[in-house]
């Protein structure tokens, strides 16, 4: 009877957590390396990438390792014989390789070839895009992983690349003016999007300080969008400094009262005042401060929020229920309607062809998509239009 019992859950053990990828998955992520490798986006190769061979021992190697479910990488890659990515979908039905796939591929318009790196941090598939065509790898193997309610998908590339500073292949010229500055939104195909105007996604952890970071990546973007791009990976303003001079610890508030609070007297840099999640009645604050000239608001309507979004981001709030936490990718329909709000996000563009929002959260790249999600702007079950949302404002 031991021995039964141990085998039933061995048996369980590994119908939970092990997932191997089937013959047709493989192909399909084979034909997509392959094809981001005849056709990188960029400057013409000096000579052809040639294509990846699919190694089944480092499928197998990678797998035994995606099977600890401890969110680690391989042996491989600790001992830089390979390079290796991971990527997360929760719930298990919200995975969709064909879709993860595209966003990669899409990702490489973030890749800066004056610099040698990828020049939106926010999009780690950039760097994800930079280890598939790194010119000197040769074969890759893939594997992928259920660990309790999530799919974990992770790809390892045999010799490693994908180094900071170093080209994935010779090219046979570089325009660096055509990398280094994002272009503006099209504002007459009826949509927009600031994505290249962000500073990286943030994590709040389990403090309520959504309020906070909604507010302070707002202030970001928009002082990106009026003075370029040069600082968005190291522009942190300090959610530490919300936190402690308006309500003393991880409560939650509104946007306008992190505004009304520094308009006056300007906010600490994240370096100053650094964030723990936890609060204090402790308000003090560096004499560097960042300053901006007011904030305003726009009424709860589809149209404003969309006219407002041409001059730049807009800090909003929503309903965030259990099924909006675990949002994997696509766009996001509530099966619920709400008429209330509990979280705060920065609406960053709307699509017109899809009619949807896109956000960005402050629950870490791990969430949604790198931190961002699509939502349906159809119909509005979030709540996003229950009332004014808040923006600044620079001179």
């Amino acid at each position: 009877m031991k021995f039964l019992a141990k085998l039933i859950f061995l048996i369980l053990i590994s119908s939970c957590v092990n997932s191997q990828l089937t013959p047709n998955e493989i192909t399909l992520i084979q034909n997509y390396h392959n094809q981001w490798r005849s056709n990188p986006n960029g400057p013409t190769p000096v000579t052809p990438i040639s294509g990846l061979v699919y190694n089944e021992s480092i499928a197998t190697a990678l797998n035994l390792n995606l099977r600890k479910c401890d969110d680690s990488y391989s042996n491989m890659y600790q001992y830089a014989q390979n390079s290796e990515w991971q990527t997360w979908a929760t719930p298990i039905s919200s995975f969709n390789l064909t879709s993860i796939l595209v966003n990669i591929g899409e990702s490489s318009k973030y890749y800066d070839w004056s610099i040698a790196g990828c020049n939106n941090i926010s999009s780690s598939n950039c760097e994800i895009w930079t280890n598939a065509v790194w010119n000197k790898s040769k074969s890759f193997g893939c594997a992928k992983s259920i660990c309790d309610e999530t799919i974990v998908l992770s790809c390892s590339y045999y010799p490693a690349g994908g180094f900071k500073g170093v080209l994935p292949y010779k090219p046979t010229s570089i325009n660096p003016s055509a990398s280094t500055t994002p272009k503006m939104p099209n504002f007459s195909s009826g949509s927009v999007d600031w994505s290249d105007y962000q500073t990286p996604v943030r994590d709040q952890g389990e403090c309520k300080s959504c309020w906070v970071f909604g507010s302070l990546a707002a202030l970001e973007s928009r002082y990106l969008i009026k003075n370029g791009v040069s600082e968005k990976s190291t522009l942190h303003l300090s959610a530490q400094n919300a936190m402690n001079c308006i309500t003393s610890g991880c409560e939650s508030g509104w946007p306008a009262n992190v505004f009304d609070y520094f308009e006056s007297s300007g906010i600490a840099f994240e370096k100053d005042y650094p964030y723990d999640a936890i609060g204090s009645d402790n308000c003090t604050s560096s004499s560097n401060k960042f300053e901006y000239s007011g904030y305003d608001s726009v009424e709860n309507t589809k149209d404003s929020l969309i006219q407002e979004l041409k001059n730049g981001p807009i800090t909003i709030a929503l309903y965030s229920d259990t099924a909006f936490q675990s949002y994997a990718g696509g766009i996001y329909d509530s099966v619920e309607e709400y008429k209330d709000v509990n979280h705060i996000v920065l609406l960053v563009g709307y699509d017109k062809p899809t009619d949807s929002w896109k956000i960005k959260n402050s629950l870490g790249t791990k969430w949604g998509e790198l931190g961002y999600a699509r939502i349906t702007a159809s119909n509005d079950k979030l709540g996003i239009l229950l009332y004014n949302s808040f923006f600044p404002k620079f001179k």
